[in-house]
C-alpha cells in the first residue's frame, strides 16, 4: 500500500484536488495462498482513505495461465454472470467513495439489479465493448439484450 500511496500523492500533486482520480484493483484473486477476499476489502478501504475517487473492484492476475481472468470458471467454460459482485458489495458497504465493479457482466438486467440493490455505483465493461463498441448505446436505446461477447478471452491473445 506504501507504493499505492506513494502513486497516488504523486498524481494528485500533478493533477489537483478538482480531478478525479480512481483505481482498478484485484480485490482478490482465486490462487491458492494469494490474495484472500479480506484482504481485498481491506486493501480498498485504504485506498478510500489514501483519497481514491473511485474504486473499481476487479479480480485475477493471470500467473496460473491466464485462468484467474475468467472469473470463477475454468478455461473453455464461461463464467458466471458478474463473479465480482459480492465482494464489490462489501466493499461499498465500507468505503464513500463510488465503487465500480467488473467482471462477466454482459446483460442489462444484471447491471441494473446490481445498481438497483446498490452493491455497486457503477458497471465497468472491457470485452463486451470488445465484442461490441456500441452496446452502451444499444442499452440507453432500450435494447436489452445481453452483449454478444462470450467471454471466449481470445481479446486477451491467451
Amino acid at each position: 500500500m506504501r507504493f499505492v500511496r506513494e502513486i497516488y500523492e504523486r498524481c494528485r500533486h500533478q493533477v489537483g484536488e478538482d480531478y478525479p482520480i480512481l483505481i482498478k484493483y484485484s480485490a482478490w484473486d482465486k490462487m491458492d495462498n494469494g490474495l484472500k477476499p479480506e484482504e481485498g476489502v481491506a486493501k480498498g478501504e485504504m485506498m478510500a482513505e489514501i483519497g481514491f475517487d473511485g474504486i473499481e473492484v476487479s479480480c485475477g492476475i493471470g500467473a496460473d495461465g491466464g485462468s484467474t481472468f475468467l472469473g470463477n470458471a475454468q478455461p473453455g467454460s464461461k463464467p458466471d454472470q458478474a463473479y465480482n459482485r459480492e465482494i464489490a458489495k462489501i466493499i461499498k458497504n465500507k468505503v464513500r467513495v463510488p465503487v465500480f465493479v467488473v467482471g462477466g457482466i454482459t446483460d442489462p438486467d444484471m447491471m441494473e439489479d446490481i445498481i438497483q440493490c446498490k452493491d455497486a455505483d457503477y458497471i465497468s465493461l472491457c470485452r463486451s465493448l470488445i465484442s461490441d463498441p456500441k452496446f452502451p448505446n444499444k442499452i440507453q436505446e432500450g435494447e436489452n439484450k445481453p452483449a454478444r461477447c462470450i467471454q471466449c478471452n481470445l481479446c486477451f491473445g491467451i
